[in-house]
């Protein structure tokens, strides 16, 4: 027959500090197991049509907000060339003004005009110029 099994020397049991006090919590409790029970999976299916109903919509206004602003910027930008287009007329006309003012003010031009018309100059003894005594113009009074 065979020997039985040998004993092993009894342990001793770590000694407990009388104070619990001293020993620390646990840090977390340990996770429970899940149940035998597997949480339900919802099944896939289709997109909800609610969502197609408002993805729709705000695709359709998207593209209508891009379209309403390319329509301004277009709208802006041929008013902007009109106005371009005014501002440079008025410059050329600023400019023909500008020298027929020059042309009309030549003492020349002037001087023909009189003598066609009639006018002579006074002789230089008919001209008496004038000194008026007054205030002068920058004093107060």
């Amino acid at each position: 027959m065979s020997q039985p099994a040998r004993q092993l020397p009894a342990t001793r049991e770590p000694r407990r500090s009388p104070t619990p006090s001293r020993v620390a919590p646990p840090a977390r409790t340990p996770a429970t197991r899940p149940t035998s029970t597997p949480p339900r999976v919802r099944a896939r299916r289709g997109s909800h049509p609610a969502f197609w109903l408002f993805s729709a919509i705000l695709v359709a206004g998207l593209v209508l907000g891009v379209v309403a602003l390319n329509a301004l910027v277009v709208n802006t930008t041929y008013r902007l060339e009109a106005v371009e287009q005014r501002q440079r007329a008025a410059a050329e006309s600023g400019a023909a003004l500008e020298v027929q003012v020059a042309h009309q003010s030549s003492p020349s031009r002037i001087s023909r005009w009189a003598s066609a018309h009639g006018m002579v100059l006074p002789d230089s003894d008919a001209v008496v110029p004038l000194q008026v005594v007054g205030p002068r113009v920058g004093d107060a009074g």
